[in-house]
Order: C-alpha cells, then sequence, then structure tokens
C-alpha cells in the first residue's frame, strides 16, 4: 500500500494541513474512499444514519439525557464494549465493514447461539485474494443499553488481526448492525452514546 502527503484536506468543518493518505490499487472497481480514523480523532461525531448525516463539534439536544460510554483506543482504532450472554465483547466500530463480523472462538465458545444460513459470502483481502466466508444469524446483544435483535455475522479467524492487539477483537460491528441506530462518538473525551434507535429491525 502507498501514501502520499495532500498538503491540505478539508472536510466540512475539518481542516487539516499535509495530511497523509493511503492509496489501493482497485483492479474491481469495488472500492469506496474510506475516512479513517486520523481525520476524525480530534473531533465529535454525531452519525445520524437516518439522515445520511454526520454532525461535527455541535452540541445535539439529544445529549441532555443520553448516559455516555468509555471508548477504548488502541493503535488509534475505537473499541466499544457489547454485552452478549453475560459476557462483555472487545468490538471494533467499523462503518467501512458492510457486515459485522465475530471472532471464531466466540462462535466456539456459544455454538449453540448462532444460526447457519444457507448461504455464504465472499470476502476479498487488501490483496484481492478472495475466500468464502460463513453466514450465522447471531442471538441477540446490547449495545449501550439499547437491544439489538438477532443480526446477521460472518464467523471469521481473527488471529491475524489479534497478534498486533492487546486486548483480543471479539466483534466488529459492521454496517448492517450500525445502520439500526444514530450514534454519537465524542473523540477527544474517549465517549460514546446511542442517540436514538431506528425501525430498521
Amino acid at each position: 500500500m502507498k501514501s502520499i502527503i495532500v498538503p491540505q484536506i478539508d472536510l466540512g468543518p475539518i481542516s487539516q494541513n499535509d495530511f497523509e493518505i493511503s492509496l489501493m490499487i482497485d483492479d474491481s472497481g469495488s472500492f469506496t474512499n474510506i475516512l479513517g480514523m486520523n481525520l476524525l480523532i480530534n473531533h465529535k461525531c454525531s452519525f445520524l444514519i437516518d439522515q445520511s448525516k454526520v454532525i461535527v463539534d455541535l452540541t445535539l439536544i439529544e445529549e441532555e439525557n443520553i448516559h455516555f460510554n468509555q471508548i477504548k483506543f488502541e493503535h488509534s482504532i475505537p473499541f466499544i464494549e457489547v454485552k452478549f450472554e453475560g459476557a462483555k465483547l472487545n468490538s471494533l466500530w467499523d462503518t467501512g465493514t458492510s457486515m459485522s463480523v465475530v471472532s471464531e472462538s466466540i462462535f466456539i465458545k456459544y455454538p449453540n447461539k448462532f444460526r447457519k444460513i444457507d448461504v455464504q459470502s465472499i470476502a476479498s483481502d487488501m490483496y484481492g485474494v478472495k475466500k468464502e466466508i460463513p453466514l450465522y444469524y447471531m442471538e441477540s446483544i446490547e449495545i449501550g443499553g439499547q437491544l439489538f435483535p438477532q443480526q446477521m455475522v460472518a464467523v471469521m479467524d481473527l488471529s491475524h488481526f489479534n497478534e498486533y492487539m492487546e486486548q483480543p477483537i471479539d466483534l466488529i460491528l459492521g454496517y448492517n448492525t450500525i445502520c439500526k441506530a444514530n450514534w454519537i462518538f465524542d473523540f477527544p473525551n474517549n465517549k460514546w452514546a446511542i442517540l436514538k434507535m431506528l425501525n430498521h429491525f
């Protein structure tokens, strides 16, 4: 992967000079541009999924009556806590992932809490290598005090990621889960909350 430095990047109220951007070769035409945490980490972002908007560095009325939870950062990656069957899952919040992903270790620990779907997903890694991934329905999870009914998830071996992590990744929350709520992430103050649930179940 190649990186370049651009003199300036502006995104709404966000502006940075001498900003590093990674370039990826895309022969398939399936990739889109992704905003990384290196651009957002110094800002409070309200992700209003139902309006297809991100509000930056503004205080919303909805914040007055919500309970905030702590963000845990590792390698500048935001992790939040998800509750599942009494366990606390170390979970990566990732709008760039289309479907939520559960680690094989969690699947093996709670096999009766997953129901197999008779289809498989085709995933490509950063080198373009394709692999079939089994899909399951995962029983309800709790995020930020809100119940998310069964989710469609991919089950994958995340050991190649976890060998670099202080605490293993149990779950990657993808867009199929994220789109069921509006969220606020106050990255400078290490806190997050769900603003409201949406009727996407």
